[in-house]
């Protein structure tokens, strides 16, 4: 169905991407639930922690 713009409706790439996207980081945190990287503790700290902590 399109409007009289000529915009399809319903059609929307968004309508399989996402939902394709979302089983796919599920799917590979399934997966690879036991490897860990070894500096994953200073990387968290690096997202998470204020500035005046990591100087």
């Amino acid at each position: 169905m399109t409007d009289r713009r000529g915009a399809a409706h319903g059609a929307g790439p968004a309508a399989w991407t996402v939902p394709l996207a979302f089983t796919v980081m599920v799917a590979v945190s399934i997966a690879t639930r036991r490897r860990l990287p070894r500096d994953v503790g200073t990387t968290m700290l690096r997202l998470h922690a204020p500035e005046a902590l990591r100087r």
